[in-house]
Formats: structure tokens, C-alpha cells, sequence
């Protein structure tokens, strides 16, 4: 439908897509032979082309013109596109914002694009596959005033059929998805692709644990900061000792330092080019280093790094790494309100009335766009499978509204629970595995990742290990003294 619409259109076209759909487009291209002038772009490039782009070092800038977090900062960036210099505002915090564009054109942070008018009236502007997306669509209204915008959801729609149970606990739901999954496996379905959607917090230590008795290899790809590692904190610690007296000086004695650590293993390797990439903006800074230095900090823990992936396993993601086309069997777990979606809430520098003049979406519609995003995901899906427990052993839940919402837009048919008898890792076992697990806790403080999750379910059900010290009595001391001499 969309590449008929596409074929259609007799003028230059400009697409803004996500990369997903960016690629069926070519895919589509290639096997109908369509040969169109068409540029490719993603939200952010759209937004560098109509207003300005920012320097690798202008959200540091920033964070410190307005004394405030880079993950505060980021997000009002955004906004100064809105703000006119040479317009008075009521609001104190506006007018800062208006402050701190002017420093940073000052400063040479902010590179304006002004010829943007000319640039989009060459085209035939078609947005896709951004339907909630507020902040994209009040910026296309400004491009329809110079050029002809069009916006289709490529996404297939519809009434759909899916899957769904409610448990009465974490145990069991976990349980019962596991089997549902080993009896995919068991039609044929390979294990790659299969993928559990955004597994809550709570559930992941006894959800791992289950399925690697079970023997259903997981890539979990928990994704630690680049702080965590201790190749950084090694950084660190030679950047804070470091006599140099510039700051490239001070990164590069540093670097060189640690030089020889990367070549011990993959994962410091990684971790070594991560920093490379990361810290080269604070690099050139002019700052002090001790003025520098909690940005430093702020931007390795806002950084991720994933591990390594197994193949032939099942995959953990994110809603945004949702792909039907790479997996056909997606989980959705632990659908309780607070969790699915996760809420966000307001802005620390920005109040009401602000919002309201600058358009700034507020908390509540921003959740509301994720939902909407949500339900538009799902409604791509092949095979979804959605579940609900309605409590742990520490916590109570209620079901996600959300939920509700897909009930009613479609067909949610009830999984085929299985005999709990047929699981492989039975009560005892388990209880077994945790009172190991505790009594190495107790006597050496190892302290497992599996521990935390399996600790609360089983505790009351074994006795640890004592650890106390009992001497021996008199009478046994002196029979082993006499046993000895004889």
C-alpha cells in the first residue's frame, strides 16, 4: 500500500522513518525494480535540518551554564528551537532557557540551519510510522507551511488473535511461559526466534534461574553502565591522580595507563574503546578538571554497554527492539500496572504554565503517547503472548490498564497450562540450590545474583548454617589430649 502510494508521488521525496521501516522500503525498491530520487531520514536528523544541531560538547555546556544533570539538560535542548532571542517571556525559568541559547551560539555550541525553507521545498515530505509521536508532528506542521507533508502508518492494523493467562504468582506464571516456550521449541520453532518482552525487575533473578535448570538458554543482555566496569573505575583512578596539567594531557596519561588491561579480555577491550568514544567531547574542554569531573561521571552511568550474545537462545529485549520480522514468538510478562509501560514523570525544571507556553508535552501525555506507541507495536505482531501474576512472596500487583485495552481490541485466546509435575526443577531442588546458595553466603559472603530471588520463596523451609563458634567441652578437650599421648 505504501509503495503504491510512494510510486505515486511525481516529486522528490523526502521519507522520515525509523530504521525498520526504512529497510522494508529499500527491500521493496530492490524487488519491484523502483528506480525514485528518495532521501532517507530519522527523527533526529529531521530535527538538525530544520533548526540547528548542537556540538558533541554542547549538552556539557549546557549542564553547566544551567548547573543541572546532562539527563535533566537533554530533553530542554530540544525545546530551544521554540525560544525566540529577542522576545521578552514571563517565566523565569523560559528566560533562562533563552539565556542559555544565546551562550550557546556564543560559545559556537549551536550550529543553525537557516536555509531550511529552501531545502524542504524540494521535496514531497512523507512521514511513517510516527503516529503518537507529538513532538514529530508539531514539527511537521511548521514544514507544511513551505512544502506538501503526508503521514501514513505503514503498520498492519487490526482485529488480531493472542494469547493470554492470568496466575496467581510469579512462580507460576514464570513456570508456565517456560513450558509454553519448550513446547514451541518442541514443534519446531528455533529457540532465536522466540523473544521475552522487557522481563520486570523483580522477576529476573528467579526467571533466569528457572529457565537455566529448565535448560532454556537465555540472552539476557542485561545491559550494565559503563561506570560498572572495573576498567573504568581504574580510569578513574589514574585520571584523578594524574599530575599532567591540560586535560588532554590528563586523558591521555590515563589511557595509557590502562593500555595494557584491554588486552586481557574481550569485555575490557569493549569497554576501553566505549571510554574512547565517550569521554572525547570532555576532552577538549576548557573547563578545570575538578569542575569537570561529576560530568564525567554522569555521562559513563548514562552510557550502556550490552555483553556478549549466545546463538540459539531465547532473546531478552526492549518494546523499542520489538521486530516481527526477527521474532515471530514474542512474551510479554509480568503485565502489572507501574510496569507496563513504565510511567514517566514531570520535568524537575520546567513547571506547568512553561510547558504550556513552550507546547512542551507534559507527563501525563507523554504516557498516554507511550501506550498509544504500545498498542500500535502490538498490532504487528505474529504470535503474541501476554500474562499476568498477581503476586511474588514480597509484593502484591494489579493488572496494567493496558491490558484491558488490548482485551478489548482483540481476541486474547488462554494458554494450554501445563502439569506443574512435568517442570524440571521440582520445590526440593530448588530448596536444595538456595540453602547452598545461603550457607556459601554465610560462611565465605559469596554472594550469588541467584540468591536474592530464590532467598524470600524458600527461607522458611530450611535451617542455615551456624556459623557461631562452640568450643569443645572440657571432657572431650582432655580425651583427645589423652587419645593423642597414647
Amino acid at each position: 500500500m505504501v509503495i503504491e502510494q510512494i510510486k505515486a508521488i511525481d516529486q522528490p521525496l523526502l521519507i522520515v522513518a525509523p530504521k525498520t521501516t526504512q529497510t522494508k522500503i529499500l527491500k521493496a525498491f530492490y524487488q519491484d525494480k523502483i528506480f525514485k530520487p528518495v532521501t532517507l531520514m530519522q527523527k533526529q536528523d529531521l530535527f538538525d535540518k530544520v533548526f540547528f544541531k548542537y556540538t558533541e560538547d554542547a549538552l556539557i555546556t549546557a549542564s553547566m551554564f544551567l548547573k543541572l544533570k546532562p539527563s535533566i539538560v537533554k530533553p530542554l535542548l530540544k525545546q530551544l528551537y521554540k525560544i525566540e532571542i529577542n522576545q521578552d517571556y514571563s517565566d523565569d525559568n523560559i528566560e533562562t532557557l533563552k539565556q542559555l541559547k544565546k551562550h550557546l551560539l556564543e560559545q559556537g555550541k549551536i550550529m543553525p540551519f537557516n536555509h531550511h525553507a529552501l531545502f524542504f521545498k524540494q521535496y514531497h515530505v512523507l512521514l511513517l510510522d510516527y503516529p503518537h509521536d507529538m513532538e514529530l508532528n508539531a514539527l511537521m506542521s511548521h514544514i507544511s507551511k513551505v512544502t506538501t507533508v503526508d503521514t501514513i502508518d505503514s503498520k498492519l492494523s487490526g482485529k488480531k488473535q493472542f494469547t493470554y493467562a492470568s496466575f496467581c504468582t510469579v512462580e507460576e506464571e514464570i513456570i508456565q511461559t517456560l513450558l509454553e516456550i519448550n513446547a514451541l521449541t518442541n514443534q519446531g520453532v528455533n529457540l532465536d526466534e522466540i523473544a521475552i518482552v522487557d522481563v520486570p525487575a523483580s522477576y529476573q533473578t528467579l526467571f533466569l534461574t528457572t529457565a537455566r535448570r529448565m535448560g532454556i538458554p537465555i540472552n539476557y543482555n542485561q545491559a550494565k553502565t559503563l561506570f560498572q566496569f572495573p576498567l573504568t573505575k581504574r580510569f578513574l583512578n589514574e585520571l584523578k591522580a594524574s599530575e599532567k596539567e591540560t586535560l588532554f594531557e590528563r586523558f591521555l596519561d590515563a589511557f595509557d595507563k590502562i593500555e595494557q588491561f584491554r588486552r586481557h579480555n574481550i569485555v575490557n577491550d569493549k569497554v576501553y574503546k566505549k571510554l574512547l568514544s565517550r569521554l572525547n567531547t570532555f576532552v577538549k574542554s576548557t573547563v578545570y578538571f575538578d569542575t569537570l569531573y561529576p560530568f564525567i561521571i554522569d555521562q559513563l552511568k548514562a552510557v550502556k554497554v550490552k555483553t556478549e550474545t549466545l546463538k540459539g537462545a531465547v532473546n531478552h529485549i526492549t518494546m523499542d527492539e520489538v521486530d516481527p520480522m526477527k521474532h515471530q514468538y514474542l512474551f510479554f510478562i509480568g503485565l502489572h500496572e507501574g510496569h507496563f509501560p513504565k510511567p514517566k514523570t514531570e520535568d524537575d525544571f520546567l513547571d506547568e504554565a512553561a510547558k504550556k507556553l513552550l507546547n512542551y508535552p507534559t507527563a501525563e501525555q507523554l504516557n498516554q503517547q507511550e501506550k498509544a506507541r504500545i498498542l500500535t507495536i502490538i498490532e504487528t505482531l505474529n504470535h503474541g503472548y501476554f500474562s499476568y501474576a498477581e503476586q511474588s512472596v514480597t509484593e502484591s500487583f494489579f493488572e496494567a490498564n493496558l491490558l484491558k485495552e488490548i482485551r478489548v481490541k482483540h481476541d486474547l485466546r488462554p494458554f494450554d497450562k501445563y502439569d506443574e509435575a512435568a517442570q524440571t526443577i521440582s520445590f526440593q531442588e530448588a530448596l536444595l540450590y538456595t540453602k547452598k546458595l545461603y550457607d556459601n553466603y554465610l560462611i565465605y559472603h559469596e554472594n550469588h545474583p541467584d540468591l536474592e530471588g530464590l532467598f524470600p520463596t524458600f527461607k522458611d523451609h530450611f535451617r542455615p548454617y551456624d556459623t557461631q563458634f562452640k568450643p569443645l567441652s572440657n571432657t572431650m578437650q582432655k580425651h583427645l589430649i589423652k587419645s593423642q599421648l597414647n
